[in-house]
């Protein structure tokens, strides 16, 4: 794409757009805050050393930016947690530095950038690349982009350093794919097959320095965590589990439905490391088509999901639309984007959702059927054994 700069010119735009709707002093509730206000306010405790759960500290802090919920039994505190693993909670201290309404205008644009940026990278290596305009506005409006924004969630990051950590180690950057690995340990449980993907490729071809990168960065931010907070695993504990709410995962509706004990949500997990270990066991490469997969896998078997979180399906994503420009069904592309753009209010119900999810997967399938214009490269069905 030519003059990209006029892109990002228009993103700025629309930033300085968007804070002056509000005045430049944007509240809680307004477009891009909700739960970004969680993530907001903890690494700024913690830069400002008011450690991880200071509750009252963190209660003014918010309550000055607009933050109000009648305590009830779903949320009993007086301040909004963050559940995410506290040592990774550190990745986001710069942004704890800035004041409410910066912090968020600059997080919306560095989402945006990044995910764009990583929809741009998995592009160049479809078998039959799009052309970047549509790559960038097919994930941006087909997946919950919007909605993920709208709620401030980390989500499109995830997605965006999920393929810089595959690329890195596609080109044998073992360190860079490691480090690259540890933010998305934010919400670890969204992508934990093909995180395990992506290690045990490490460990068959010997990428001992990626896979100690990984682990030596991971165990950094906790020795940081403790020297900055030494209590923070007893209140990261105490502040109470969000499982308890109705997310869109298939294993959370299967737990509603049916009045199963709780642990029954969870089941999924050890059942998708099963599958992934049959599946993955002898791959030595990991192809765009198999990261897809990984990622929608991931998806399938998550215990607990919103429907923002289906943005780590990028790959997945970029796929299906490559074989729909490919094979001249460019309409139904633009039906797609339109219908989900119509749908997104609706995903945050299952009743929505799990059939949304189903028209992902059929496509899915679908787009990896043999096909006379389909090329006979490695980005195929079939892992490389050993």
């Amino acid at each position: 794409m030519r003059n990209k700069s006029w892109l990002l010119i228009a993103l700025v735009i629309a930033l300085l757009g968007l804070g002056a709707y509000y005045n430049f002093d944007m509240q809680w509730g307004d477009y891009g805050t909700g739960d970004w206000l969680a993530y907001w306010s903890i690494p700024r405790g913690v830069l400002f050393g008011q450690g991880y759960f200071n509750s009252d500290w963190l209660e003014r802090t918010q309550t000055a930016v607009g933050y109000f919920r009648q305590v009830s039994e779903h949320h009993p505190l007086h301040f909004w947690p963050l559940w995410n693993p506290p040592p990774i909670v550190l990745l986001l201290m710069p942004m704890g530095a800035f004041p409410f309404t910066a912090s968020t205008l600059v997080w919306i644009g560095l989402c945006a950038i990044l995910f764009g940026h990583a929809a741009l990278l998995v592009n160049r290596r479809l078998p039959h690349p799009l052309p970047d305009e549509v790559a960038l506005g097919f994930p941006f409006l087909y997946l919950p982009f919007l909605a993920g924004m709208f709620w401030g969630q980390v989500t499109p990051l995830l997605g965006a350093f999920m393929v810089y950590a595959w690329l890195a180690q596609r080109k044998n950057h073992q360190v860079a794919a490691g480090v690259l690995l540890v933010p998305i340990l934010l919400k670890p449980h969204l992508l934990f097959i093909a995180i395990g993907l992506l290690l045990l490729v490490a460990l068959r071809r010997g990428q001992w320095a990626m896979i100690l990168s990984f682990t030596g960065f991971t165990s950094l931010l906790v020795i940081i965590a403790f020297v900055l907070d030494p209590t923070w695993v007893t209140g990261w504990i105490t502040q109470g589990s969000p499982v308890h709410w109705q997310s869109v995962s298939l294993w959370d509706l299967i737990k509603s439905a049916r009045e199963l004990p709780g642990w029954i949500q969870f089941t999924g997990i050890p059942i998708g490391i099963l599958i992934g270990l049959v599946r993955y066991w002898n791959v030595r490469e990991v192809s765009l088509r198999l990261l897809g997969e990984a990622t929608l896998l991931s998806t399938l078997f998550n215990p607990y999901l919103w429907h923002h979180d289906i943005l780590v399906m990028l790959p997945a994503a970029l796929w299906i639309g490559s074989v729909l420009w490919n094979r001249e069904m460019r309409p139904l592309m633009v039906f797609l984007c339109v219908f989900s753009l119509w749908a997104m209010p609706w995903l945050v119900f299952s009743i929505a959702f799990l059939p949304y999810m189903a028209m992902f997967i059929a496509l899915w399938w679908w787009s990896g059927r043999p096909h006379d214009k389909q090329p006979k490269q490695e980005e195929q069905l079939t892992p490389q054994a050993s």
